[in-house]
C-alpha cells in the first residue's frame, strides 16, 4: 500500500514538474514572439499610434525641442543631431502629456491612435507659464521642428525623438537606455 502511494505522490509531482515547464517554455515563447514583432508606435504630423498602451500602459510626453545655444548647426542637419541629441534642449513653448490611469477610472484610456489636432474625448496636460493647464488639442506637429516623445511603452529610459522637415516629412529616432523590453 505504501507503495502505491509514493508511485501516486511521484506521479503528481511529475504532473506539476511538466506544468512548471510548459509554462515556463510558453513565457519563453511569448517573449520571443514579442522580440520578433514587437509591437509598433507611428508618429505624423497629426497624431500618434503606440500599440504599448493598454490598460497598465497609458500616458504620453511630448515636448518641443530647439538647438542648444552653444550648437554650429542647424535642425535639419538630421545626421549630426540622431547621432548626439545634446544639441537639441526643451523649448518650453510646448510641454503636453496625458496620464490615461488612476484609481477612480474616471479617466479615459487611451486607445491606440491618439490625435494632436483632433478631439481625442480627454483633455491634454500642458505646461503654458509654468502652471498646467488642460486643452483639447495640441495642434498637428510643426514644420522645421525637433519633438521629445517619451512615456510610451510602460519603461523608464525609452525615448523617440521626432523631427518635422520643411516639407512635413517625418523622421523618427528611437533611443533606448533601458534596453529590450
Amino acid at each position: 500500500m505504501e507503495h502505491c502511494g509514493a508511485g501516486f505522490i511521484l506521479l503528481i509531482l511529475q504532473v506539476q514538474m511538466n506544468k512548471f515547464v510548459v509554462t515556463i517554455l510558453l513565457g519563453f515563447l511569448f517573449q520571443a514572439c514579442e522580440l520578433i514583432n514587437p509591437p509598433k508606435i507611428l508618429i505624423t504630423k497629426d497624431y500618434i499610434i503606440n500599440e504599448f498602451w493598454n490598460d497598465k500602459n497609458n500616458s504620453i510626453l511630448i515636448q518641443k525641442l530647439d538647438l542648444v545655444d552653444t550648437a554650429n548647426i542647424s535642425k535639419s542637419d538630421i545626421d549630426i543631431i540622431k547621432r548626439n541629441f545634446g544639441f537639441l534642449k526643451v523649448d518650453s513653448t510646448l510641454i503636453a502629456g496625458y496620464e490615461g490611469l488612476n484609481t477612480n477610472n474616471n479617466i479615459k484610456l487611451m486607445h491606440e491612435k491618439v490625435y494632436f489636432n483632433k478631439d481625442n474625448g480627454w483633455q491634454w496636460f500642458v505646461l503654458k507659464d509654468s502652471i498646467y493647464i488642460e486643452k483639447k488639442l495640441i495642434g498637428e506637429l510643426e514644420n522645421n521642428t525637433w519633438y521629445k516623445f517619451s512615456n510610451l511603452n510602460g519603461h523608464g529610459g525609452f525615448f523617440i525623438y521626432v523631427y518635422v522637415d520643411l516639407n512635413g516629412q517625418v523622421y523618427k529616432f528611437n533611443q533606448d537606455f533601458a534596453g529590450p523590453f
